[in-house]
C-alpha cells in the first residue's frame, strides 16, 4: 500500500510540472507573438526565459552582418563578470553555441571539461581562446539550442549555469519545446526590421528621384495635379525626337515648359532658341522651340552672342515652324473656342506628326 501511495504521489508530481511547463510554454507564445519590434521582444523573452530557464547565464545568439560570426545579445546574466558580454562576438567554428548554429542540433553538456577537445567547438586554435573566456565569465554546464526557421537556422538560445548539470534530459526537450517559439517570435521580428529598412530605403530612393527631377525642371514649382500631369508628359515626350506643340495663355509657363523639354532631351548642349511670334487670334502671343535635329548647326555660340551661321537657311525654317503652328491653331480653332482655358493649371502638351 506504501509502494502504491509513494508511485501514486511520484506520477502525481510529474502531472503538476508538465501542467506548470505547458502554462509556462503558452505564456511565453502569447507573449512573444504580438511583439514584432526586436527590441521589446529582448526585454520580453528576458523575462519570461528566466523563469522556465532558471539559468545563471541567457543570451541570444544572432549572426552579425559585419564579421559573419554570433553576435550576444544577453537576456540574464545577473552575475557578469565582464568576459562575455552584450555584443560579443562568439565564432561559429570554435563555439558550442557556434557548432548548434552550423549543425542546427542541440548542445547539451555537463560540463565544459567534456567539449574542451572537441575539434569542432573548442578543440582548434580559435575555440582554445574562446574557452578561456567561457571559464572566465565562471560558466560550467548548460545547453545551446538552434533556433530553425523557415529557410535554415536563424540562431542559438544558450542557456547556461555555474554549476554542474545545469540541465536533465526531460529539461532539454521542454527547452526545444520553448526554443521553437522563441524561433518564431525571433523570425518574425527580424522580418519585420528588414521589412521597415527596405521601406525607409524606398521611401528615401524616391525622395531622392523626386528631388533630381525637380532639379532638373529647374524653375518649375508646383504641386498641383495638373502641373504634375504636364511634367510627366515632359519625362516621356522629352528623350524623343517627335515635335511638341505647347499651348496656353500668356503667362501659363510655355517657355519654361520649353526649355524643361530641351534641357531633358539629347539636344541639352545645343542652343536653345527662343522665337517672339506675333500677336494671333487665339491669344498666342510667344512660342518658344529648341533647335531641333532638322537644324543642328543652326546656332552657335560666338563671344557670348547667339550667331547664325546661315540668315537664308534661319529665316526659312523659322518661318516654315511659325507657319505650320499658324496652320495647325487655324484648325484647331474651333475645338479650342468651346474650352475654357482657365480650368488648366498648366500648359497642354500636344504631339505633332509633322511640323
Amino acid at each position: 500500500m506504501r509502494e502504491d501511495e509513494l508511485e501514486r504521489e511520484c506520477l502525481e508530481d510529474e502531472l503538476r510540472l508538465e501542467r506548470d511547463r505547458l502554462r509556462l510554454l503558452l505564456e511565453i507564445t502569447n507573449s512573444m507573438t504580438s511583439k514584432l519590434d526586436f527590441r521589446r521582444l529582448v526585454e520580453v523573452l528576458s523575462t519570461n526565459l528566466l523563469s522556465v530557464t532558471r539559468c545563471d547565464f541567457c543570451a541570444l545568439l544572432l549572426p552579425d552582418a559585419d564579421s559573419g560570426e554570433l553576435r550576444v545579445t544577453t537576456l540574464h546574466n545577473p552575475d557578469a563578470r565582464g568576459s562575455l558580454c552584450d555584443g560579443t562576438i562568439i565564432p561559429i567554428h570554435g563555439s558550442i553555441c557556434g557548432k548548434a548554429f552550423w549543425t542546427g542540433k542541440t548542445q547539451h553538456f555537463n560540463h565544459f571539461e567534456e567539449v574542451r577537445d572537441d575539434p569542432e567547438s573548442f578543440g582548434n586554435n580559435v575555440g582554445r581562446h574562446f574557452y578561456q573566456r567561457v571559464m572566465a565569465e565562471g560558466l560550467v554546464s548548460g545547453c545551446d539550442l538552434p533556433l530553425i526557421g523557415r529557410s535554415g537556422v536563424v540562431g542559438v538560445l544558450a542557456a547556461l549555469k555555474r554549476s554542474e548539470r545545469a540541465f536533465e534530459r526531460d529539461d532539454v526537450v521542454f527547452l526545444e519545446q520553448v526554443a521553437r517559439q522563441v524561433e518564431i517570435a525571433v523570425e518574425n521580428a527580424l522580418e519585420y526590421e528588414k521589412a521597415v529598412r527596405d521601406r525607409d530605403k524606398e521611401t528615401k530612393r524616391r525622395l531622392y528621384l523626386e528631388e533630381e527631377i525637380r532639379a532638373e525642371f529647374g524653375k518649375i514649382v508646383g504641386e498641383s495635379p495638373a502641373l504634375k500631369t504636364a511634367l510627366d508628359l515632359v519625362s516621356v515626350v522629352a528623350p524623343t525626337n517627335s515635335s511638341v506643340l505647347i499651348m496656353g495663355e500668356t503667362g501659363t509657363g510655355k517657355e519654361l515648359i520649353a526649355r524643361a523639354i530641351h534641357n531633358l532631351s539629347g539636344r541639352r548642349d545645343r542652343t536653345f532658341v527662343k522665337l517672339n511670334a506675333p500677336q494671333s487670334r487665339l491669344g498666342c502671343s510667344r512660342v518658344s522651340c529648341s533647335a531641333t535635329k532638322r537644324e543642328p548647326s543652326l546656332v552657335q555660340s560666338h563671344k557670348r552672342r547667339a550667331v547664325l551661321n546661315s540668315r537664308t537657311r534661319a529665316r526659312s525654317f523659322l518661318t516654315k515652324s511659325a507657319t505650320s503652328l499658324w496652320n495647325f491653331k487655324q484648325n484647331c480653332y474651333g475645338s479650342c473656342k468651346s474650352r475654357n482655358s482657365k480650368d488648366s493649371a498648366a500648359p497642354a502638351l500636344t504631339r505633332l506628326t509633322s511640323v
